[in-house]
C-alpha cells in the first residue's frame, strides 16, 4: 500500500497524479476508501475543469482549510497484483538526479528541518488504522 498526500488543494498535484499513475497502470492498482475521522472532509474530485478522474477517486480525502488546519490530501493506493500481469510493462526507467548529481545522505539531513513538518494534519498513530 502506498499514502499519496500533499499539503496543496491543487486537483493537478492530487487526483490528477494518481489519474495518471490509474492510466498506466490500472489493472495492477485500485484506490481504497480512507478510513480516517477528519474535519472538513471531503471526497476526491472525479471531474475537475471538463477533464474526469476514475470513479474510484471518490474514495481519496480532500481536506478544507479551516481553524487549525491547511488544505491536504490523501489517496490510499494499492498494488492488486503484479507488473507483470499488465502486459509486462514495468515502467520506463526515471532520469537521474540534477546534472547526474546524487544528494548525499549527509545533505540530505542538513536540509531536514523539524520545523518544517510540526503541522502535519495526520499522525503516524492514526495511519496504523489504514
Amino acid at each position: 500500500r502506498l499514502v499519496y498526500s500533499t499539503c496543496t488543494f491543487a486537483p493537478e498535484e492530487n487526483e490528477a497524479v494518481v489519474q495518471q499513475a490509474l492510466e498506466r497502470y490500472g489493472a495492477v492498482l485500485r484506490i481504497l476508501p480512507v478510513a480516517l475521522a477528519l474535519p472538513n472532509r471531503r471526497p476526491g474530485l472525479t471531474e475537475w475543469q471538463g477533464r474526469h478522474f476514475a470513479p474510484e477517486l471518490a474514495h481519496a480525502v480532500r481536506i478544507l482549510p479551516g481553524k487549525g488546519m491547511e488544505a491536504f490530501f490523501l489517496c490510499l493506493v494499492e498494488k492488486c497484483a503484479s507488473l507483470e500481469r499488465n502486459g509486462g510493462r514495468k515502467g520506463r526507467r526515471r532520469p537521474g538526479p540534477v546534472h547526474g548529481r546524487r544528494r548525499r545522505r549527509r545533505e540530505i539531513d542538513q536540509n531536514f528541518r523539524p520545523a518544517q513538518i510540526q503541522n502535519f494534519v495526520v499522525s503516524v498513530a492514526n495511519l496504523s488504522a489504514l
